[in-house]
């Protein structure tokens, strides 16, 4: 069968005659390659950890003083700070309330093991006064240095996994690429999301350079309550997410229909 030159499909396969087969396998290559659109890229604002750097100099500072007004010899603790059983229940009366706060999801458990080792550290200085007068004063100060330098290190190695946080916004996704040594990238499926909201504290607006926090509840078992925090350009960032999830909203309302 003799088929015409000018002919542009094939009368057989209904195929394209003029399209070249190097053509379509680049073609090919490049879309599978190309990396879904990017609706938004945003990164963690270490202005956001203001309030914990002013807070543990605030620590240092008062564990100085304490440190000072502790070692006077004529001062004289009050006599129920001597007996154990009045001292330690007082002490670990915050400690334990925080941690059942935290079986209850009402508290973070970071900030728990701050105010155990805070009240715990208090308790053991004031109980064992006696002993810890007789140091010498390297060993002395170093106790009361010790929960200062322990916090430090602790905002520190915060900060540097924080800095790690990227966000990345795609027409169907959000993925959230984080870690040190290993680099984890995980994905939330936008139509999953149920609600949003966008918020920003008087502390976020004055004192850590006007970051904000985007919140995002979802179907997602592995985490249902999204918190985005630290993004400095997060009214952007709340539009890019809300506007993607209702164009999904709107897509799959046609399908239905």
């Amino acid at each position: 069968m003799e088929i015409p030159a000018d002919l542009a499909a094939c009368p057989v396969c209904g195929g394209n005659r003029n399209s070249q087969p190097g053509n379509q396998a680049e073609a090919q290559r490049s879309a599978s390659t190309e990396g879904p659109e990017v609706l938004w890229e945003g990164r963690y604002s270490l202005a956001d950890m203001n309030l914990v750097w002013f807070g543990t100099l605030l620590l240092t500072i008062a564990m100085v003083i304490f440190g000072i007004a502790y070692g006077d010899p004529n001062r004289a603790c009050p006599v129920w700070m001597h007996n154990p059983w009045i001292l330690w229940p007082a002490a670990l009366a915050i400690p334990v309330l925080s941690w059942i706060l935290v079986f209850a999801k009402k508290l973070r458990w970071g900030t728990a093991v701050v105010l155990t080792l805070i009240f715990v550290g208090l308790g053991a200085l004031v109980f064992y006064r006696d002993r810890v007068l007789q140091l010498p004063p390297l060993q002395y100060w170093s106790i009361f240095l010790a929960i200062p330098i322990v916090f430090w290190l602790w905002a520190l190695c915060v900060a540097i996994y924080r800095k790690t946080i990227v966000w990345r916004l795609t027409p169907h996704r959000l993925y959230k690429r984080y870690g040190i040594f290993v680099r984890t990238e995980d994905a939330l499926e936008l139509r999953v999301i149920r609600d949003m909201a966008k918020m920003q504290s008087l502390i976020e607006r004055f004192l850590c350079g006007g970051v904000g926090r985007i919140r995002i509840w979802s179907s997602d078992p592995s985490d249902p309550i999204l918190v985005i925090r630290g993004l400095r350009d997060y009214e952007r960032a709340f539009r890019a997410i809300d506007d993607a999830r209702q164009k999904i909203r709107e897509k799959r309302a046609l399908i239905t229909d």
